[in-house]
């Protein structure tokens, strides 16, 4: 498992430590939900890696309306950024833009103090030019 996964996966787990019963699915999913989506993300095709991040987005989000004591929002900031930078190798412009707008917004609301300028889509960019460089990322070689 990549070390971003890793993170993540043990970020969870801490946070749902000590919840009750039905939290239980949650714990026993997720890991391999995030071994998944990294596979795929990190993996030669970027349309396999795109899908398989929107169903990230969509399984974190349950995990949201189903009350899962863990702050979504935090790993969304950087979930709809690699959208953005999946949607536009993929060559949909529009949707590229709203992943990195949507991506903005969730950062302004868990960062209220820093400047919009930290949460632009050259910033992203650039922080993600930084994490998931091409021998890391094998669609981004192409």
């Amino acid at each position: 498992m990549k070390l971003r996964s890793l993170f993540i996966s043990i970020l969870v787990l801490v946070a749902l430590c000590g919840c009750d019963h039905h939290q239980d699915k949650w714990r026993a999913e997720y890991p391999a939900i995030v071994e998944r989506w990294d596979a795929a993300y990190s993996g030669p095709d970027a349309k396999v890696a795109y899908d398989e991040t929107l169903a990230y987005v969509e399984y974190l989000k349950t995990m949201q309306k189903e009350g899962v004591p863990f702050d979504v929002r935090r790993v969304l900031i950087w979930t709809y950024p690699r959208l953005g930078l999946l949607a536009e190798h993929l060559k949909k412009s529009e949707e590229s833009k709203q992943f990195f707008a949507i991506a903005a917004r969730y950062a302004k609301a868990c960062y209220p103090n820093e400047p919009d300028s930290a949460w632009s889509e050259a910033s992203f960019r650039s922080a993600l030019d930084q994490m998931d460089t091409p021998d890391k990322v094998a669609w981004r070689k192409k």
